[in-house]
């Protein structure tokens, strides 16, 4: 039985663009030399796989660059190709065993019909419910457009019946490419649309150079064309970190992902099926990232006003890290328990109140050192000055991101604005000397934790950030704006989602607490290399992974035990001669942007050029737009492209789900017509919006916008300012 054997070869860590290479480097397997060993009984035997290797190779050397360097010289360590001749069989041998136990090719037929009877044409996928008619429900500029557009469609609340698979598939994920096999005959029988092909065995890719003709596979893959091929090589056999480099991709495909999103496990691994698993537990975090116009052109309003006033900027990480305690607090019903405890090494610590939370602390008589707030909106400000009298805000530091309204920052003694990463403002306006702080959001409590990381605090202690209740009724502290139900919080039992608490048992989270603690959760993961950062979780509700939970008073004796340099931190963070914005460069900013919406209508109006009859050119389409976004767009102005990201998902998503949920032909053909005439006619309009919002002087007295919520029209007054007080109750 001839047999086919490539041996060791060391690699680098590398990484790329277009391919994602993520290598473990291994010290024991670097070699001087690298050279093929072929172990054969005849050289007919190998002529035609090592001819297919090398047409492999000069194709990637062409269009994939970075999977042509890592290859051209790459030995297998652990792995090795049989060549079955007396069968017409390939295998690959790995621990001594076969892989595929009657051959590869056979496998892969069998793999791929088991594939196809589930997901066939005609078949319905499960994948999140769409948004309807109604539920984009502010009366602002772009909600408005999104919720017309979808008022339009047959398709509500009532009939919605998930999607239809038609006779392509939009999008597959191939977890695990062995021998290649199986991809090659999906993409020779069946229209495969779109593929990301995850492969963390570096032997295993290297050996399907030999048995698959990627040349003839990738060949139609052309993003620009509405068709995108991405590989995803080499990364550690873990799934946290292959759900990390999938889930990276992933998001970058809207709105294919969520709506029709299919993933092929190879060979039924348990690995794959936990990624897989943990990109759906985590899909609410992307729905909840998008954004949208409207946000960024009301948080854009209020940093200018920021700007305008003289608003200070933080400064960047302490030059060494901190071992001073510092307490995150949160709303959370846990915190009524700890607030004693709390008090006993108060001086010590610095206090980081979070959002609602100030209103129970300040109910307590705590005053924390710095209080954090997060939401653009103006019922942010509207809560926070309910907390306590005037007074209480004096003494108290404010730090938020550059958009949050300008009301906030007058209200506080001293404050200091940073740039949120994942909003326009940081990478228009926050490059020069800017604080860009990552990983603070969805909540406040996010933005607490985020901050203490940024600015090099080394133990946390987090209280009342419970990201649950176990007690529907009880779902924050005492004194919260929440608990004393200022503000209406109503949860329907089909929305809540279960959670696992720091005593093993179960209580009830939102969507809203549950996306916050998974950020919290992946953020600790991102820094878990680092051994001087500790994290204790002092809230008594949801576990969360990577913190360690301190039962009621055992905190105090480990503070105790820290060193402090309370004083010293504060006057770093809060440094009298901190800059602010640039107002000269700010208004530069404002007319690139305005150059960039006219010319996006003009790309926009371009693409739409294409005609559109079916479900299959729609999604190309969808896919042609998305590649403009993503390659084109993202890399050529990233901080106009967070500006518009979000709408253009919003509009995606609308016309991609509800068509793909229309069962009549002639209906969905309606409405994939509707859909395109109000995606062109709102980014034509766009332009000139924009203009008529940041153009203007800034005067917080005169500026309507300043003194209203997403609630109210944009010409509108929020009753806050023209009601009495005891007549006032919000809603969110």
């Amino acid at each position: 039985m001839p047999l086919l054997r490539l041996l060791i070869l060391a690699f680098k860590h590398l990484r790329f663009l277009r391919v994602s290479l993520i290598l473990t480097p291994l010290s024991d397997i670097y070699a001087d030399s690298l050279k093929a060993k072929i172990m054969t009984d005849t050289a007919n035997t190998l002529e035609p796989f090592i001819k297919r290797r090398e047409r492999n190779l000069m194709y990637f050397r062409e269009h994939f660059q970075d999977i042509y360097a890592l290859f051209k010289d790459y030995q297998m360590k652990d792995a090795q190709l049989n060549i079955l001749t007396e069968t017409d069989e390939v295998n690959l041998l790995q621990d001594g065993r076969h892989v595929y136990p009657e051959g590869a090719k056979n496998y892969a037929e069998k793999e791929v019909e088991s594939f196809r009877e589930v997901y066939q044409e005609g078949k319905t996928i499960y994948s999140f419910v769409p948004p309807f008619g109604g539920d984009y429900e502010f009366p602002r500029f772009g909600q408005i457009a999104v919720n017309e557009l979808l008022n339009k469609s047959p398709v509500n609340k009532s009939n919605f019946r998930y999607y239809r698979l038609q006779n392509f598939y939009p999008l597959i994920v191939f977890l695990g490419c062995g021998l290649g096999y199986h991809i090659e005959k999906m993409v020779r029988e069946h229209k495969v649309q779109n593929m990301i092909i995850l492969e963390p065995n570096l032997d295993r890719f290297a050996a399907s150079l030999y048995s698959v003709d990627w040349a003839e596979i990738c060949q139609d893959y052309k993003s620009k064309n509405g068709r995108m091929l991405h590989f995803i090589l080499g990364a550690e056999e873990s799934d946290y970190l292959l759900w990390a480099v999938t889930w990276n991709r992933l998001v970058e495909l809207s709105p294919h992902f969520p709506v029709m999103t299919l993933f092929y496990n190879h060979q039924g691994r348990d690995l794959f099926d936990k990624v897989s698993e943990k990109v759906n537990k985590d899909l609410l975090v992307f729905l909840m990232s998008w954004g949208h116009y409207d946000d960024e052109i009301r948080q854009l309003n209020n940093a200018l006003h920021n700007y305008h006033m003289g608003v200070k900027e933080l400064p960047l990480a302490m030059p060494e890290p901190s071992q001073t305690p510092v307490f995150i607090v949160g709303a959370g019903p846990s915190l009524d328990d700890r607030v004693d405890y709390i008090r006993e090494v108060r001086d010590r610590v610095i206090m980081i109140s979070c959002g609602t939370a100030l209103k129970t602390l300040a109910a307590y008589g705590v005053k924390p050192d710095i209080h954090v707030e997060l939401e653009s909106d103006l019922l942010a400000y509207i809560a926070v000055s309910r907390a306590a009298d005037e007074s209480y805000y004096r003494d108290i530091k404010l730090v938020g991101p550059s958009h949050i309204s300008p009301l906030i920052f007058k209200l506080f003694g001293d404050g200091r604005m940073y740039y949120k990463n994942e909003s326009a403002t940081a990478l228009l306006f926050g490059q020069q000397s800017g604080h860009i702080i990552k990983n603070g959001t969805p909540t406040c409590t996010n933005l607490g934790v985020a901050l203490a990381v940024s600015m090099g605090f080394k133990n946390l202690f987090l209280f009342g950030l419970d990201f649950g209740f176990r007690d529907i009724e009880h779902h924050h502290a005492k004194g919260s704006i929440y608990y004393e139900k200022l503000l209406k919080l109503e949860h329907e039992e089909n929305e809540l989602i279960e959670v696992e608490t720091v005593d093993g048992s179960k209580a009830w989270s939102t969507p809203n607490y549950f996306t916050s603690k998974r950020k919290v959760e992946n953020m600790l993961q991102q820094n878990e290399a680092d051994e001087l950062l500790k994290v204790y979780n002092c809230s008594d509700v949801a576990n969360i992974e990577g913190a360690q939970w301190l039962k009621e008073d055992t905190f105090i004796e480990l503070v105790e035990s820290l060193d402090s340099s309370k004083d010293a931190d504060m006057g770093y963070m809060f440094d009298p001669k901190a800059v602010s914005c640039d107002l000269s460069k700010a208004d530069e900013k404002l007319k690139y942007i305005e150059a960039n919406l006219k010319a996006l209508n003009s790309d926009v109006s371009k693409l739409f050029d294409a005609d559109l009859e079916t479900l299959e050119d729609l999604s190309i389409l969808c896919s042609r737009i998305n590649w403009y976004l993503e390659d084109i767009l993202k890399p050529r102005t990233p901080d106009f492209y967070f500006l518009v990201r979000g709408t253009i998902r919003h509009f995606l998503c609308a016309g991609f789900a509800h068509a793909f949920a229309l069962e009549d032909p002639q209906a969905c053909a309606n409405y994939i017509q509707e859909w395109k005439k109000s995606f062109r006619d709102f980014y034509q309009r766009l332009p000139a919006h924009f203009s008529s919002v940041v153009f203007k002087e800034f005067d917080v007295d005169q500026d309507p916008w300043v003194k209203q919520s997403i609630f109210e029209r944009e010409d509108g007054i929020n009753p806050f300012f023209n009601t009495p007080i005891e007549d006032l109750q919000l809603q969110i």
